[in-house]
């Protein structure tokens, strides 16, 4: 009877253990992100070189990648952010910008007003004008692109959300893909008469965000 009793219990006892072991698989976390609220047939790439890539900074969006095209030189952590917000608040924090925190503001006002997904030239033209909101009252104004034109003409706006989201739309209306692609399609307008070089400064900062971005280990935007 004992020896029966032995075995019932040492039964239950495995039993309870399977049960346990199952609901840990099933709420696994992969970098912090629950598996089960995930599609892991999509992810976003970290060079598996850079241990130091900061997972799930931004929740806003998920850059969805197949994993089946995924180069043999990138891991598969998953991350909760879409890689290129995440690339231009590292790129602020490299340069000492108050705009840090404030890259998915710009994925989101791309997608939003249907501007090219690398969504590079608004950091770009803020880079180029404003040294990224660091010159001036620029910070103060929150006018990091020179909009409006100098002195009392430079349009101020409430915070960054806003003029970010303002710019966006109203440099895609006005200029349209051609100048996204291309800061030169619209350096005249953009910028004046005189500014014969400002198009290819302006595209010079793109190519150095996206690089930047690849030194992180992710995919170029262009």
């Amino acid at each position: 009877m004992f020896a029966a009793f032995t075995r019932k219990s040492l039964y239950y006892l495995l039993y309870i253990l399977a049960g346990v072991s199952v609901s840990l698989l099933s709420y696994s976390f992969i970098g912090g992100v629950e598996v089960s609220n995930i599609n892991l047939n999509t992810v976003v790439f970290a060079s598996s070189e850079n241990e130091n890539v900061d997972p799930l900074v931004l929740g806003a969006f998920v850059e969805e990648i197949p994993v089946s095209k995924a180069p043999s030189t990138f891991s598969s952590q998953i991350y909760n952010s879409n890689y290129r917000a995440y690339v231009f608040d590292k790129y602020f924090e490299k340069n000492n910008s108050p705009l840090q925190g404030y890259g998915k503001n710009f994925v989101e006002a791309c997608i939003r007003y249907g501007a090219p997904d690398d969504c590079l030239l608004m950091v770009a033209i803020a880079k180029a004008e404003t040294n990224l909101c660091k010159t001036d009252i620029s910070d103060l104004q929150k006018n990091c692109w020179g909009f409006g034109g100098a002195g009392s003409n430079r349009i101020v706006w409430p915070s960054y959300e806003v003029s970010i989201d303002e710019v966006t739309r109203r440099v895609m209306e006005g200029y349209g893909t051609r100048f996204f692609n291309d800061a030169n399609n619209g350096k005249l307008y953009y910028c004046g008469r005189h500014c014969t070089k400002w198009g290819n400064v302006v595209n010079s900062y793109k190519y150095e965000i996206n690089e930047f971005g690849i030194s992180l280990g992710f995919p170029s935007m262009l």
